[in-house]
């Protein structure tokens, strides 16, 4: 009988692992062997942009994690909308989607070290389980971040207290001034500054997006600015106006000499055609795609402005020069890297986080198309483009 090392990283149990599948290898004689570590299981269910900006914490827990030079295997659970974000993670061992084999692992699994970054019931359900099966299997186990208790979401300790009150009261929000990786590191207790999203792009993938790009119209100079106008369902003013976004793309056309590549969702397809209708030559819509291949056409931007939306996100995960514009959602939180702007008017009621507003002009119509080209500009002058997005 052969050995067999089931501590590796690569052991799968029911079928060849990938250094057997790609080299031949074996465990008696494997060069590629890797033993697993420190057990961490993160439990991160929220929208797919905050599943991506946690990201931003993975390299400074590794290294938190990692005894006698071997790095922790970490789980993670996420929403199956997010999945595809945390595929190919170099830090991240395996991702459960939540459902039936989440609530497996959670009960059957061993974990050191159990994470919940989300104050909902749901994900501090299936922490507390996982951590409670984790002690009754003897293990020392850790907890951070959310647990539930007697059917209550409540912090694991004082470390977590400072983002659960912000989640619960609007004025603690609004006076907020520190960025949502600083409070993640400090609900770790992980010293110093996060690190950046992690986002890695495979080479076939960011040709694919650019091969999109070209058949929808993009020149063969290949540079352009990258105007999402989608803002989610959940704040209807996140969205900058529609008056400015028709003024802005001449804007661009004509003092910039970019294309202007049009974003948007499902629930943005009636704004973008009536955008198109209006706009310079030259611009075009590549259309709706999963969010790897959205990914890759954000990367092939010169430079890219939105909303605080799932478009940021991936703008600064492929480490695009983004202007951001603000409304109801904190401006403090969002971390743009020293490569991006924030642009959010001057008002009383900002970081109201209200599905919508009776206030005329509202925050996004006191952003000018003049103010949001100057930043554009900014950008443009400090070489940002030149940086490419994270290919592996």
């Amino acid at each position: 009988m052969r050995t067999v090392r089931t501590d590796c990283r690569h052991y799968l149990g029911d079928r060849p692992c990938a250094p057997h599948k790609r080299f031949g290898a074996v465990c008696d004689t494997c060069e590629y062997y890797q033993p697993r570590g420190r057990r961490v299981l993160i439990v991160k269910l929220d929208a797919m942009g905050d599943v991506l900006r946690t990201t931003c914490i993975l390299e400074p827990l590794t290294r938190a994690e990692t005894e006698g030079g071997v790095p922790p295997h970490i789980t993670w659970v996420a929403g199956k909308d997010s999945l595809p974000l945390l595929s190919r993670n170099p830090y991240v061992a395996r991702v459960v989607g939540m459902g039936y084999e989440a609530l497996a692992l959670a009960q059957s699994e061993r974990f050191d070290l159990v994470i919940c970054l989300d104050a909902s019931a749901e994900a501090a359900r299936l922490a507390t389980l996982a951590f409670k099966s984790s002690a009754g299997n003897g293990a020392p186990a850790r907890a951070v971040g959310f647990q539930l208790r007697d059917g209550v979401v409540l912090p694991v300790d004082e470390r977590a207290r400072t983002w659960w009150q912000m989640g619960l009261w609007d004025d603690l929000k609004r006076e907020n001034i520190r960025s949502y990786q600083s409070h993640m590191m400090e609900m770790l207790g992980l010293e110093g500054d996060s690190g950046e999203y992690v986002l890695p792009l495979e080479v076939e993938e960011l040709e694919d997006a650019r091969r999109v790009l070209r058949s929808a119209g993009l020149s063969a100079e290949e540079r352009f600015l990258a105007l999402n106008v989608g803002g989610g369902g959940r704040w209807e003013f996140k969205r900058w106006s529609e008056p400015h976004l028709a003024s802005f793309m001449p804007m661009v056309a004509e003092q910039l000499g970019l294309q202007v590549a049009l974003f948007g969702g499902e629930l943005e397809m009636p704004l973008i055609g009536r955008l198109m209708e209006r706009a310079p030559r030259g611009t075009f819509f590549p259309g709706v795609h999963p969010v790897r291949r959205f990914a890759g056409m954000l990367a092939a931007a010169a430079v890219v402005v939105t909303s605080d939306s799932l478009a940021m996100h991936l703008a600064l995960a492929t480490k695009r020069p983004t202007v951001v514009l603000f409304g109801p959602t904190s401006v403090a939180e969002i971390e743009v890297f020293g490569r991006g702007e924030k642009l959010a008017p001057e008002m009383d009621c900002l970081c109201c986080y209200l599905p919508r507003c009776e206030r005329r002009p509202y925050c996004q119509e006191l952003i000018e198309p003049a103010t949001v080209l100057d930043a554009v500009r900014r950008l443009l002058a400090r070489g940002g483009e030149s940086r490419l997005p994270a290919v592996s």
